[in-house]
């Protein structure tokens, strides 16, 4: 009997060890992820005008609500937001730049991280819901 207590003892300390280790873990990866996603990245000409053209076809075949861009994943619009928000500075700081392109970088960058803020929203509404639900008596 004292050999069984033993083992699900042992059994129970380690369980726990594991779990304790894990959101460590979850920590860093998402802070890793966070800071990829903040980090604009590098784009050329050629990639902002073709993002730009596909956008644009994809506003052409959308006809109601909700939209092309609020039906895609949390994280292809963070991807989506940095590029024009990438671009939109490429553009200003080239050469050539065109008030136009600029003008329609920024445009789309707010549209994106408009519909990533609504997103966090929501989960921080519906966190709230849970806890107090939790918390009533």
């Amino acid at each position: 009997m004292k050999l069984m207590i033993c083992l699900l003892a042992m059994l129970c300390i380690a369980s726990a060890h594991t779990r304790q280790q894990e959101p460590q873990f979850n920590e860093s990866l998402a802070y890793a992820r966070l800071v990829a996603a903040h980090k604009l990245p590098t784009v050329t000409h050629g990639q902002c005008f073709s993002a730009q053209s596909d956008w644009l076809e994809r506003d052409k075949a959308d006809k109601q609500e909700p939209w092309w861009f609020q039906k895609v994943s949390t994280e292809e619009l963070v991807r989506m937001a940095s590029l024009a928000t990438a671009c939109g500075t490429g553009a200003i700081q080239g050469q050539n730049h065109n008030a136009t392109s600029v003008a329609a970088f920024v445009a789309r960058s707010n549209q994106f991280n408009y519909v990533l803020l609504i997103r966090a929203e929501a989960v921080l509404h519906n966190h709230t819901l849970i806890e107090e639900y939790l918390l009533q008596p």
